[in-house]
């Protein structure tokens, strides 16, 4: 069998498993990352060892020799652990893009959840943890459904652990049946509107 190349081995992060997959604070896939010091000096570093002490960082097409653009920026996505998207990667083309991609934070929370986290004034608040309408746990209106013959399910795998899925496959038969038609619905609104005429 044969062996990998090194620059062409796959690229492992060391926090992935660690501290991505057991964190479950947000529904977002994006790993935080925060910018290291010194980004420009380690990128030109990595540069040179690749392309020559003597090439010029700031003229370099990474375009041209797409085996070294591979070589290039998969050091540096081992030396900053962080992964290059491939949109990202495809327009990547300049050594000073590859520079402020990684000058860039990542969060892996959502602007909503960053929001939550601000001194906010004492007429605002943000409620994440909200409740979710149950008609069979409802003490108020017993049995009464706020969305009759609509499938209310949460999609997100968080979500659908936190909240139980409420069936309505059966209801929406028994919804149509009651349901009155078109012409009975202005039929009525029209003897509404009579009785207010005639009130006056």
């Amino acid at each position: 069998m044969a062996e990998i190349e090194p620059e062409r081995a796959p690229v492992k992060f060391s926090n992935y498993t660690e501290n991505n997959l057991k964190k479950r604070t947000s529904i977002q896939t994006r790993r935080a990352y925060l910018p290291p010091e010194d980004v420009e000096g380690k990128v030109h570093r990595i540069v040179k060892e690749v392309y020559g002490k003597t090439a010029d960082v700031q003229n370099i097409d990474l375009d041209e020799d797409r085996r070294k653009k591979f070589t290039v920026l998969t050091k540096m996505m081992k030396e900053f652990d962080h992964f290059i998207p491939n949109t990202e990667l495809h327009d990547m083309k300049t050594i000073d893009q590859a520079v402020n991609f990684f000058l860039a934070e990542v969060r892996d929370t959502t602007c909503l959840e960053d929001l939550t986290k601000l001194d906010l004034p004492k007429n605002l608040h943000i409620n994440t943890e909200y409740l979710r309408y149950d008609r069979e746990n409802n003490p108020l209106w017993p049995g009464k459904d706020a969305f009759p013959g609509q499938q209310t399910r949460a999609c997100s795998a968080k979500f659908a652990r936190k909240y139980n899925v409420v069936d309505k496959s059966k209801d929406k038969y028994i919804f149509n049946l009651n349901r009155k038609t078109f012409f009975e619905e202005q039929t009525e609104l029209a003897e509404i509107i009579k009785k207010e005429i005639y009130r006056k």
